[in-house]
């Protein structure tokens, strides 16, 4: 009789520790206009093997995508040259995760993707704060 795989029993992809945060002041959307300026958007770069994959929620649409051969630094650069601030971010491995019952945001989905568990989060600039924090106590 063949036995269902159970989620201990599921082979554990290896995680990628790496990512960049990108914040974004440029919107389209005048019901952002309230957040603060140069930080009204985000989204996550996850370095994976033999490169790099972007993660960009938006309004109406998740963007996911691979770089190919891209590393970080190459992904830094070019965002610096784009404007956007860029922060280099870990992904949490211990599983802790971000709480489940949250507006889907893209600070959200930048959370859930680094695994990182801060509730009173919701807007670009107060996850900015978070990660300079983080990367102080590190």
């Amino acid at each position: 009789m063949i036995r269902p795989l159970m989620p201990a029993d599921r082979p554990r992809p290896s995680v990628p520790s790496r990512a960049l945060v990108a914040f974004v002041g440029r919107t389209r959307l005048r019901w952002l206009g309230w957040l603060r300026p140069g930080f009204r958007h985000c989204f996550v770069v996850i370095e994976a093997e033999g490169g790099c994959i972007v993660c960009d929620p938006m309004v109406n649409r998740l963007l996911i995508g691979g770089l190919g051969a891209v590393t970080l630094d190459m992904v830094r650069r070019y965002c610096w040259q784009q404007g956007y601030t860029v922060l280099d971010a870990r992904i949490d491995e211990s599983g802790e995760g971000a709480s489940l019952l949250r507006p889907f945001t893209c600070v959200e989905f930048v959370k859930r993707a680094l695994s990182l568990r801060a509730p009173g989060v919701f807007t670009p600039w107060q996850l900015v704060r978070v990660l300079r924090a983080r990367a102080t106590a590190a």
